[in-house]
């Protein structure tokens, strides 16, 4: 409730009356939809109502369902036959053994939004993603790159000029017909900072491709560009033999493994997740059906 009331979601007096309603229900029963289906809740507006149903949707922590996931992730990533070894994983497996990065996937997927079929979490939108073949074959490679022009930009400590943002932001809401951008980020599951950094990050990677590598003084694609910083090579066997070893194969080889295979932090099914959510996709794949 002290959350709610940080993020100015509740009075302090409506979080008193919440957690006091609380206090007089037996304890396995107590969950967000109990509060909502208070005499308490349902004694105010409809407005008040509706934001605090969303704020639950999106905020909350179901702390025991994520103990279980990450148990049974954490077992799933070791390796029962040789004892002490981790499993390989898949550009796909969010998760490390650890937890430390998988919680936050996990927490991601347990987000949602409403919509006239009621509540949608992120995870049957990202379900609904991932049965489009053309989708994910498309978005595979472009999400990929994206993410390796951001780590140049990251360790270069290269921004995209206020200006220039400002002009995107704008440009990108005419185009997507967001008239109402509250109403919009609730249909997609996006929260305003979470929409304003996914829009911060395509429009540095537009800045930077339409001001083209030369402008920031480099003679090879920024992906080259990191992949000689950061010791990125050919090696032995990565290429097939009939493929020339040029630099633009290079760069196709290093797209195709994807950062993961770099050692580095990023999950192909969360890149996804953000790309049909930004786009304003995840409410059509919902209202369509095409997630279950």
């Amino acid at each position: 409730m002290l959350r709610a009331v940080k993020d100015h979601c509740l009075t302090p007096e409506q979080a008193q009356e919440l957690t006091a309603y609380a206090k007089q229900v037996y304890y396995p029963n107590r969950s967000y939809r109990q509060l909502l289906n208070s005499s308490v809740v349902k004694g105010w507006p409809q407005d008040q109502m509706a934001r605090l149903e969303h704020y639950f949707l999106t905020k909350s922590r179901d702390l025991k369902r994520l103990d279980a996931i990450g148990l049974l992730r954490y077992y799933a990533g070791r390796d029962t036959r040789q004892p002490g070894r981790r499993k390989s994983r898949g550009i796909h497996n969010s998760f490390q053994a650890d937890g430390s990065w998988g919680w936050d996937y996990v927490r991601l997927l347990l987000g949602g939004f409403m919509n006239s079929h009621g509540v949608v979490t992120l995870e049957q939108v990202l379900n609904g993603a991932n049965r489009d073949p053309a989708l994910v074959k498309t978005m595979l490679p472009i999400l990929s790159k994206r993410y390796f022009l951001l780590q140049w930009a990251r360790q270069h400590k290269v921004a995209c000029p206020k200006d220039v943002l400002t002009s995107f932001i704008q440009h990108w809401e005419k185009e997507h017909q967001i008239r109402d951008r509250t109403r919009w980020l609730h249909a997609s599951g996006l929260t305003q900072r979470t929409y304003g950094m996914l829009l911060a990050e395509r429009a540095l990677i537009h800045w930077m491709t339409t001001q083209g590598q030369s402008h920031f003084g480099l003679k090879r694609s920024f992906v080259l560009e990191w992949a000689r910083q950061n010791g990125v090579s050919f090696t032995p066997g990565c290429l097939d033999s009939s493929i020339e070893p040029t630099e633009q194969a290079l760069e196709e080889w290093i797209v195709k493994q994807g950062p993961r295979y770099f050692g580095l932090g990023w999950s192909f099914e969360v890149a996804l997740l953000r790309e049909v959510q930004i786009t304003g996709r995840a409410a059509d794949l919902m209202e369509k059906g095409e997630a279950k």
